[in-house]
């Protein structure tokens, strides 16, 4: 007696195994794209903290222009603490490389994030908005790009808007 597989059994598992890669694949890139996108929800997080702690014995927010500065993209970028701006002077640096630009804004920008243009400056605290801060990132190299974005008064809630979320 002869032992092997014939071609039907072989042709009947690659088939098999193409349609279970057909299916895999996309929700497993689905995945990766919505871990990548956590991280601008916890360091917009932890910008806030940042915001709300200085802003306690300044009694202004400061604003800063979109850093790492650039066109972000589906590489991870450096954060260079000392080139920072506010983000350094608040005490907000994020642990290693970062995929998004991350901006702090006068006013409520979140309802349309894509006008927001962040300087580098102060804004004095009062009842009301007074900051938005927004996560900017294009994750799948489209270039459309997404926003996550709060203000000083929503948070924790933090919402995604436009591009690839």
């Amino acid at each position: 007696m002869k032992k092997g597989f014939t071609l039907i059994e072989i042709l009947v598992v690659l088939g098999v195994l193409a349609v279970l890669s057909v299916v895999a694949l996309p929700i497993y890139k689905r995945y990766i794209f919505i871990a990548k996108t956590s991280e601008a929800k916890m360091n917009i997080g932890a910008i806030m903290t940042c915001e709300d702690s200085y802003a306690q014995l300044n009694d202004v927010y400061l604003t800063e222009a979109y850093y790492p500065p650039g066109i972000p993209g589906p590489e991870k970028r450096e954060w260079n603490v000392d080139q920072s701006g506010h983000f350094r002077d608040i005490g907000f640096a994020p642990a290693g490389k970062v995929y998004y630009s991350y901006g702090v804004d006068e006013g409520n920008k979140c309802n349309n994030p894509e006008v927001a243009v962040p300087f580098h400056g102060s804004v004095p605290t009062t009842e009301g908005v007074d900051i938005s801060i927004i996560a900017k990132g294009d994750l799948d190299g489209d270039g459309i790009f997404g926003f996550f974005c709060t203000t000083d008064e929503r948070y924790p809630e933090i919402k995604g808007v436009i591009g690839d979320f």
